[in-house]
């Protein structure tokens, strides 16, 4: 349960506070008949207060929670909540005590940091509290990092600073410092300054380490100065993730345990115009077929229906796989994400709206099938006077039954912390099956060769997927469409899963037959094409041989194509754009929709139309030679222009033969075919 002031029969419901004595009880009554006096008398109610207030941070620098990878919270093996928090009236960060009973941070005594402006980014290893801590100035010597290490004596329930620390890590400081273990017992940092991704480990003790170096990699320079860099262990490796807007991507870096400093894999977690914020919170599984790495990322995208928070997840074969916490209407920001393995279960929470906050909202997922439910979510924190809500931090252990969650934001107009629990013993598993329903789609027999159904579950929230013919079940949503199909009975099954990850074990299907004439073809060429380069935003290829396309840190490019479709009076059954590989590829770029008023001669990396929705077509390995053909019959329809953008994802460039080509056989052409 959500711990909250306010009380409804099915809602959150505020946590019971100690017994009151007989005095107490008559002076408890007595407030409690004004205050509903007042009520009763007062104007339109002001805004429920959800969580619990904590202490000021007046003295602190703004958003003493603040600094989205890091954590703020750690819980011990007696499963005592603790925090890193601001004390105003000794002016330093200290430990900080959760009364679980009171509902009360208490402050211990143990200093942390002076430094007002400081950030830190706290972690519990089992034995030790490890802090790392830094101000915002590179060139403040003031603002240095520096590690912390603590050892907890839980009979006293205190902490004492270790010999030797603290250790300072860096000259100057930066926008926030990260740190981690791997399991050779190496501390790791990360960061990020002057538009480059850096890292630092222990090597022969905690107060050891090397000098800070530059990740070794692609894309791991050329930032802007508000991207970030998170760190996190997973299955005998450390894993680096930062942002780099000026590219579009969330680049991911692993290291195995042990190995030299220079022995660096990476690539993009998820690369496309507008994808990346600087907005990451990691958290891992060690061990565990559902995911390696979990990701809660913010994209820059803007229309409404646009994803605008992700949760990003390396599964088990070390692919990303991306689900949509909440969209661009949802105004979510700052999300984190925590891990509660025993039920099978992954939070997600963010304040909303961007970017100053106001309330804090929770999704949840099961791990096995990760799906969000559309729209804000459940409340979870609210200051009743209204003020903003913001910066929710929490810790990076996973939790369970026995901790709860705890996470802590602050209120920044106000200058306080605010915190909430959720009561994860009371989370009982969910192992009810949806049940699937088509609602539409063609039966009997049908002349055409494409088919599109709709279906439906009854549960909200689930995922679907989809077969035909008897192949293998993969993702889908409604409608679902097929095209080109031959002549002759199908069977199309879709089956829906839950939050919870329970599967429709008896999929909905739905079998027709096929009994096409397709009474006419049409190849249309291409009206224009041309391909932008990022490296070279000002200029237009619109007369070139070739339509390139590549990827990689500030060296992408995109090919643009569009056809005049006109003199079409029967129905399109099937629409295919068809080009000439001139330079092959092991990964070829996806089709996009994109505008049509572009033109040939014009169009640059600076004006070009970004991609108006998802991948129509995608494909693999292409050799040179040969032609490649994107179906994209559900964007042709009828007469019109029709634009097309081809978003590559491999370093391994990618080049069609373009209208300008000598022979005509090789150049771009859209192939429809019609019914009778």
């Amino acid at each position: 349960m959500i711990r909250a002031a306010t009380t409804t029969p099915s809602g959150p419901r505020f946590a019971a506070p100690p017994p009151l004595g007989r005095t107490r009880r008559l002076l408890f009554a007595a407030a409690l008949t004004a205050v509903l006096l007042a009520v009763l008398t007062a104007g339109p109610a002001s805004a429920a207060t959800v969580g619990f207030q904590g202490p000021s941070y007046s003295g602190a620098s703004s958003e003493p929670t603040g600094s989205k990878p890091q954590s703020k919270l750690w819980v011990t093996p007696d499963r005592i909540w603790w925090a890193n928090m601001w004390n105003s009236l000794t002016g330093r960060y200290e430990i900080h005590r959760l009364d679980r009973s009171t509902r009360k941070w208490v402050p211990t005594g143990t200093a942390t940091d002076a430094r007002g402006n400081s950030k830190a980014d706290a972690m519990w290893d089992g034995q030790h509290l490890y802090l790392a801590t830094a101000g915002p100035s590179a060139s403040a010597s003031g603002d240095s990092a520096r590690l912390l290490r603590y050892t907890y004596d839980p009979a006293s329930r205190t902490y004492a600073l270790d010999p030797g620390f603290p250790h300072t890590l860096t000259a100057g400081g930066m926008l926030a410092v990260v740190m981690e273990k791997d399991t050779t017992g190496r501390l790791w940092i990360t960061y990020t300054r002057a538009g480059k991704v850096y890292v630092s480990h222990s090597t022969t003790s905690d107060t050891t380490w090397t000098a800070p170096y530059v990740l070794p990699v692609a894309g791991a320079a050329n930032l802007l100065g508000e991207d970030i860099s998170a760190v996190v262990s997973f299955n005998g490796k450390i894993g680096v993730m930062w942002s780099n807007q000026v590219d579009g991507a969330m680049y991911f870096a692993s290291h195995l345990d042990g190995q030299p400093d220079g022995a660096w894999t990476a690539g993009a977690a998820i690369k496309e115009p507008e994808i990346a914020d600087d907005h990451i919170n990691l958290k891992s599984l060690q061990a565990d077929e559902r995911g390696q790495v979990y990701a809660a990322t913010k994209t820059s995208l803007n229309t409404a229906t646009a994803p605008l928070t992700l949760l990003l997840v390396l599964d088990k074969n070390g692919n990303w796989q991306r689900h949509t916490f909440g969209r661009v209407q949802d105004d979510h920001t700052r999300p984190m994400v925590t891990i509660d393995r025993g039920n099978d279960t992954v939070y997600v929470m963010a304040s909303s709206p961007c970017c100053g906050g106001g309330k804090v909202y929770y999704k949840k997922s099961s791990l096995r099938n990760i799906s969000f439910s559309s729209g804000l979510g459940t409340l979870f924190m609210e200051d009743g006077t209204g003020a903003k809500v913001n910066n929710v931090s929490g810790t990076k252990q996973e939790v369970t039954a026995d901790t709860d969650i705890v996470a802590l934001a602050g209120v920044e107009s106000r200058k306080l912390y605010w915190h909430n629990e959720l009561d994860l013993a009371s989370a009982t598993p969910d192992l009810s099956q949806p049940e699937t329903t088509i609602d539409s789609g063609p039966e009997g027999t049908v002349e055409t060769p494409s088919a599109s159904f709709a279906f439906s579950a009854n549960e909200p929230g689930v995922s679907f997927e989809c077969s035909l013919d008897g192949a293998t079940f993969g993702s889908c949503s409604s409608p679902k469409a097929y095209a080109d199909l031959p002549n002759g009975t199908h069977t199309f099954a879709v089956r829906a899963i839950d939050g919870s990850g329970n599967v429709d074990t008896t999929p909905a299907t739905r079998t027709w037959t096929v009994n096409a004439v397709v009474a006419a073809t049409m190849s249309v060429p291409a009206a224009a094409d041309a391909y932008v380069a990022e490296r070279k935003p000002d200029l237009n290829f619109g007369t070139g041989l070739r339509l390139s396309n590549d990827y990689g840190s500030g060296n992408d490019k995109h090919s643009y194509l569009r056809f005049d479709v006109s003199g079409v009076s029967r129905p399109i059954v099937s629409a295919k754009v068809r080009a000439y590989v001139a330079n092959g590829s092991v990964n070829a770029p996806a089709i996009h929709p994109t505008a049509a008023s572009w033109n040939e001669t014009g169009l640059t990396w600076a004006s070009r139309p970004l991609a108006a929705g998802p991948a129509a077509d995608d494909k693999g390995a292409v050799t040179t030679g040969s032609y490649v053909e994107y179906d994209v019959t559900p964007l042709v329809t009828g007469n019109g222009a029709h634009g097309f953008v081809t978003l590559p994802g491999s370093t391994d460039g990618f080049d069609l033969a373009s209208r300008e080509d000598a022979n005509a056989a090789r150049r771009p052409t859209l192939e429809l075919k019609l019914g009778g």
